[in-house]
């Protein structure tokens, strides 16, 4: 019996009167159940929106919709045929308005960016701030592109009101190459009215990413800083952006240096590696040949002991 209750399944929301689909399920508390976040108007309960606190109060509602849905032939009928469609463009937007925000910091945390762009400190996002390289590439959550996606300047967009003040930090926490434990600053626009990131003043021009041959991916970050009032920011202007010492930079510093007017307000990040047009923005951005690493050999415990009688063979007939 024991392990009968063990193999027990949660049913799914729909049934046919043929055929019962269900999954695995594991053991968890209620209380965790979020069925808030439940698209419950795309399946057919429009009127169950509040969320259960006890196991009864879930299998009561889960009852209620398998009833109400068997009982719409045309639903009933596409489930059983495999034909029933989610409508993601609207499940997309419930998680939008309601976990995008937490999604981000978990990812941001999970990732390092608090640790190596913040000192630590952990901020939960207020403002949601879309970053597009050209009209296709997306920076969604740390998915991956490439740097020839990302040598155009990006388009960055979020909703705020007008007479407010913002600055962008476009930063790679990886690629610094002369001091340790900073980042590297690829694109600063400071002052911008609105989201009129155009009329911002640029306290460093873009420039694409540019992840060294040999260093895996690198992460690179947009934050989105919202001031309080005009800063003059003229001692974080980066005069020769050919000069990469003149790219490094501290996100924390900077916040820290204006913690009175400066307030983290969006995050958003994507991580690539090295492709060809790395070494053509060293050639023609920073006027430098790339620097490239190669990683050690990786050598089996065979191919060693080789090696070693090898040496012990050569010193030994050589003397």
């Amino acid at each position: 019996m024991a392990a009968n209750m063990a193999r027990r399944t949660s049913q799914c929301i729909f049934r046919s009167s043929r055929k019962m689909f269900s999954f695995p399920m594991r053991p968890r508390n209620t209380d965790q159940l979020r069925m808030s976040s439940i698209n419950t108007e795309a399946f057919g309960a429009q009127d169950i929106v509040d969320q259960p606190k006890k196991r009864k109060q879930v299998r009561r509602m889960q009852s209620v919709i398998c009833k109400k849905n068997r009982h719409d032939p045309a639903m009933e009928r596409a489930a059983r045929e495999g034909s029933l469609l989610v409508p993601l463009e609207a499940v997309q937007k419930e998680w939008k308005s309601k976990n995008e925000f937490s999604t981000t910091t978990k990812l941001a945390r999970h990732y390092g960016i608090f640790k190596h762009i913040f000192n630590g400190e952990e901020f939960t996002a207020t403002t949601r701030m879309s970053v597009t390289f050209g009209e296709t590439d997306h920076v969604i959550h740390g998915n991956f592109l490439t740097p020839s996606q990302a040598t155009i300047q990006p388009t960055v967009s979020y909703t705020c009101e007008d007479d407010s003040l913002w600055t962008v930090i476009f930063t790679n926490p990886d690629g610094n190459l002369i001091e340790r434990d900073t980042e590297f600053l690829h694109w600063m626009v400071g002052n911008i009215p609105g989201s009129r990131i155009n009329d911002g003043d640029v306290l460093c021009d873009y420039l694409p990413p540019v992840p060294a041959h040999g260093t895996g991916f690198h992460r690179f970050v947009f934050s989105l800083l919202k001031q309080t009032g005009k800063l003059d920011l003229r001692s974080h202007v980066c005069i020769d952006g050919r000069d990469i010492s003149c790219r490094t930079f501290s996100t924390a510093k900077f916040i820290s240096d204006h913690k009175n007017n400066l307030t983290p307000a969006g995050l958003c990040f994507f991580q690539a590696t090295w492709d060809e047009s790395v070494t053509q923005t060293y050639m023609e951005k920073l006027g430098m040949t790339e620097p490239v690493f190669k990683p050690k050999e990786f050598l089996t415990p065979e191919q060693i002991r080789k090696i070693v009688i090898r040496e012990v063979s050569e010193k030994k007939y050589r003397n």
